[in-house]
């Protein structure tokens, strides 16, 4: 399904440790409390840092990477989709684990089913977003699928999206609420970032910026701040990369 269907649907006891009994659990408890805290305060290596940006816009991998990709993306665009798929891999491996490339992810939202998934995009620990982008890319023939098969009343209620009881109905009808489930975002917490209006200013700013920075559709991508003409897939982004990474050594 594609936009003129979009626009048609939204018109408008412990053993084997050597102690038991309480002295078990105590010991079991200090252990566990103690790997907890390892954990929180064990430093995140820069290339899997995720960083939230004031302007709504979030930056995955090293902030003081020698490139940094900007991606602007639509959760409802097709080539998007085929873009996440074919990048994923050597995208992540190749350039952002070592800890060259960091990649700003900017949403270019496109209407009411794109604003939905955005929202729950951004819903849940900052950490989790670059898989919930994933998931919400790869699901997006599964989204249109869904939504071109509901009834025409549910559809009218859908309305232009703009409201949370909207915005909740689309992620349910889609199937997006289960998708985010899986992933460890409750429906009462998707049910509140439905519902943050300061969250849904922000992706419209971004909208706003992105054409004023001479985005015309999407993807499409900066290296270091320069906007890039006629390069909206994977294959033709990649050298330029490598051209990018070999100019800043």
């Amino acid at each position: 399904m594609s936009i003129p269907i979009l626009r048609r649907l939204f018109s408008s006891p412990v053993t084997g440790l050597g102690i038991t009994g309480t002295a078990a659990l105590a010991a079991l408890t200090l252990a566990v409390t103690a790997d907890a805290q390892n954990r929180r305060t064990r430093p995140v290596a820069p290339a899997a840092r995720v960083t939230a940006n004031a302007d709504g816009s979030v930056t995955i991998g090293n902030p003081a990477a020698r490139v940094r990709l900007t991606e602007y993306v639509s959760y409802t665009c097709g080539h998007c989709a085929t873009y996440a798929q074919n990048s994923e891999t050597a995208l992540r491996a190749t350039y952002v684990a070592p800890g060259n490339v960091a990649i700003e992810v900017r949403n270019l939202v496109r209407d009411p089913l794109d604003m939905t998934a955005a929202m729950l995009a951004h819903c849940g620990a900052l950490s989790g977003f670059p898989r919930r982008h994933a998931a919400l890319m790869a699901g997006q023939r599964g989204f249109f699928d869904a939504i071109g098969a509901v009834p025409q009343t549910t559809a009218a209620a859908m309305g232009n999206g703009s409201t949370p009881a909207q915005r909740r109905l689309i992620a349910t009808s889609a199937g997006m609420t289960a998708v985010m489930t899986r992933l460890g975002v409750t429906p009462a917490q998707q049910n509140v970032c439905l519902a943050d209006a300061a969250r849904a200013a922000k992706l419209e700013t971004l909208r706003t910026a992105a054409f004023a920075a001479g985005v015309t559709g999407t993807p499409s991508f900066q290296l270091n701040g320069t906007l890039l003409a006629n390069v909206h897939n994977w294959a033709a982004l990649q050298p330029r990369i490598d051209t990018a990474l070999t100019t800043a050594n």
